[in-house]
């Protein structure tokens, strides 16, 4: 029951700062400067995507009660809504830079979310007793 009262919350969290995100996009996306700036950081919060994933395959951070290993996971469930807030920042890029700089965060993102499922599948194929 707590997981999902959990996972209700963090759509929650997640779902308001995509409005603000929305906003924020509205407002940028007439000015190439601010809009770069803008898609530099949504590359820079896409690294933290893979980022998580290689905390959390540490053990020591896996199996204990950090908030290290929280944070990476609240991360990496997060990541689909924050690929779709990537994806609408896509749509709404009107000059190149940013739009080159959003395809990355993108691929980095989505590469992220592919890797994660095939290693799920990968660890359940060869899970030993």
């Amino acid at each position: 029951m707590w997981a999902g009262g959990d996972l209700i919350l963090e759509l929650f969290i997640v779902g308001m700062l995509l409005v603000v995100t929305v906003f924020l996009v509205l407002v940028t996306r007439k000015s190439e400067t601010a809009y770069t700036i803008y898609s530099k950081a949504l590359v820079g919060i896409s690294l933290t995507a893979p980022l998580s994933v290689a905390i959390i395959s540490i053990p020591a951070v896996s199996q204990s009660n950090s908030i290290l290993g929280f944070a990476c996971m609240f991360r990496l469930f997060a990541s689909p809504l924050v690929a779709f807030g990537m994806g609408m920042s896509r749509l709404f890029a009107r000059f190149p830079r940013p739009k080159r700089l959003t395809v990355y965060a993108l691929a980095i993102e989505g590469l992220t979310l592919a890797i994660l499922v095939v290693l799920l599948f990968f660890s359940v194929g060869h899970s030993h007793p």
